[in-house]
């Protein structure tokens, strides 16, 4: 992405998440949510086959068991 995600355009998202009671990320959310990540215009045409949200989406999901185990192994020590 030309522009990184801050922190604040990520807590957008999961505000946005919680106030449509969802616990998880699909590709077909692209767009609903790619307003809130890709804030410049070709951000915004990056992801915006299909295919580029999947993966970007299959990322998150990988990335957050990745942190989920460590985070879990951590509280176990």
């Amino acid at each position: 992405m030309e522009k990184p995600v801050s922190i604040a355009e990520i807590l957008e998202l999961a505000q946005a998440l919680e106030i449509l009671g969802l616990d998880d990320i699909t590709p077909d959310m692209r767009d609903i949510l790619l307003p809130l990540l890709a804030k410049t215009e070709s951000d915004r045409k990056a992801p915006l086959l299909r295919d580029g949200f999947a993966s970007l989406v299959d990322d998150s999901h990988r990335y957050a068991q990745e942190v989920g185990g460590d985070m879990a192994s951590t509280a176990n020590r």
